[in-house]
């Protein structure tokens, strides 16, 4: 059964990118956390879920006990049309325990300690839109940040972990607008990774771990990439492990 929910969720990849991404490119990017957290068991939270493919793929590698995929699909990247083709992966995929909830990321209506991880890939830099770093920001302006990472380490467990995924302001990616390529990505928006590691520590979180994205063609070369120059030519996003302990 779960190989067939492998090549379910394999042809909703396929449809929803036009084959530039598969199954496999999606376990990669989940190996870059569940090797570090397991999941088995535990109860996973998905802010900003999108079109539910990555938490779909949560679910068939790490077959959690229960997860919750949360958006207000309002956003341009989460159109309502995403809120539909999720619906329509979890049917396919026939998982009780994984649930969508229309809702906003504010105020998350879930109890103190609902879950053991909580993963938000793509989303913080959308709460905190300024061209200023955030460690140099006023912290009027990281109000409504501040208030969602609260929010996030109070519905996290006692051992719970925050995985972010974001991209970061300085690599070689940013050249590529020089050339009309990544025309909608503001890198100037986009923050390094001790700027969100400084304001997750205000809010209690005491360890953290940070890994580099090496792009799925390259996976084998994880090793000769993993460092400095390896990282700024190559590195689309990173991942930030945020323990409560």
């Amino acid at each position: 059964m779960s190989k067939d929910r492998e090549y379910i969720l394999d042809q909703f990849i396929r449809e929803r990118w036009s084959n530039r991404f598969t199954y496999d490119t999606y376990k990669h990017i989940a190996s870059y956390y569940i090797d570090e957290i397991p999941l088995n068991g535990k109860r996973l939270l998905d802010i900003g879920c999108g079109n539910g493919l990555m938490l779909s793929a949560n679910c068939v590698i790490a077959k959690p006990k229960l997860a919750v995929g949360l958006d207000n699909y309002q956003g341009e990247g989460s159109p309502i049309s995403d809120y539909n083709f999720a619906n329509k992966v979890q049917a396919a995929l026939s998982l009780p325990y994984l649930k969508l909830v229309l809702g906003d990321a504010f105020g998350l209506p879930f109890h103190k300690e609902s879950f053991d991880m909580i993963y938000i890939s793509h989303c913080l830099h959308h709460i905190y839109e300024s061209t200023v770093r955030l460690g140099r920001a006023e912290e009027s302006s990281t109000k409504n940040l501040t208030a969602l990472l609260r929010d996030i380490y109070t519905t996290l467990s006692e051992n719970g972990v925050l995985v972010v995924a974001e991209v970061p302001r300085y690599s070689i990616m940013r050249i590529g607008r020089l050339f009309g390529l990544l025309k909608d990505t503001d890198f100037k928006t986009k923050q390094e990774p001790r700027d969100w590691i400084c304001a997750l520590e205000k809010v209690g979180f005491k360890s953290f771990k940070v890994k580099y994205h090496t792009p799925y063609p390259l996976r084998r070369f994880t090793w000769l990439l993993s460092n400095r120059m390896g990282r700024y030519i190559l590195c689309g996003q990173y991942y930030i492990l945020a323990y409560k302990k």
